[in-house]
């Protein structure tokens, strides 16, 4: 099965022939369906591409499911400690983080490279699955990179202290590079922040 998201002004008569159901998003509504691979026809992506309206296809194994914190509750046990700031938490404070964001796998990309570089298949496999707490859940939001590594090494009793020195010496590079870059022009400095604003945060 694949799930197929659209970002029309208004609901139109085409779309009930493919089961379109509208949905509240995050930065507004979008409709959304499921088909099988043999019921997706080209003419629908054309007619999409025609009309000027954005899509987004990807295999339901992408999606959040509707039961992955009984899932994660099966599978871990308690004492519950945040994997971003070592935080003890109970069963009724704890939010289930998607290490790997819904939304970074949802558009085939690094979220989705790193998934299946782990050998995970589905977006809401335990191995994706790491207890937060809300602060920090709402701070990491889509974020990947030093959050991705946070989550992944957190586990581990040794990792805040190497994390807090890991820290310093990725800050002392950035004063240097920032350095660098301030004597050395302002195409490299624009690529350096565009990296830093997309890829590491």
């Amino acid at each position: 099965m694949v799930k197929i998201d659209i970002y029309p002004r208004c609901f139109k008569s085409w779309m009930a022939d493919y089961g379109f159901k509208k949905m509240q998003g995050k930065y507004g509504v979008y409709y959304t369906t499921r088909l099988s691979e043999k019921d997706v026809k080209r003419s629908l992506f054309f007619s999409l591409r025609l009309r000027g309206i954005k899509y987004r296809v990807y295999d339901t194994c992408w999606e959040r499911s509707s039961n992955y914190r009984t899932i994660f509750f099966e599978t871990q046990k308690e004492p519950y400690v945040c994997r971003y700031c070592k935080k003890e938490l109970t069963k009724q404070t704890l939010v289930v983080d998607h290490l790997v964001p819904v939304a970074k796998v949802k558009r085939a990309g690094l979220g989705r490279c790193i998934l299946l570089w782990q050998g995970i298949q589905n977006v809401n496999d335990t191995r994706n699955l790491v207890p937060s707490c809300a602060k920090c859940n709402k701070k990491k939001a889509e974020h990947l990179g030093l959050w991705w590594i946070r989550g992944q090494f957190g586990k581990y009793p040794w990792f805040p202290k190497v994390y807090g020195l890991m820290l310093c010496l990725f800050y002392l590079f950035l004063f240097a590079l920032c350095y660098f870059l301030s004597k050395n022009g302002s195409y490299l400095r624009n690529m350096f922040f565009f990296l830093l604003r997309n890829v590491i945060f």
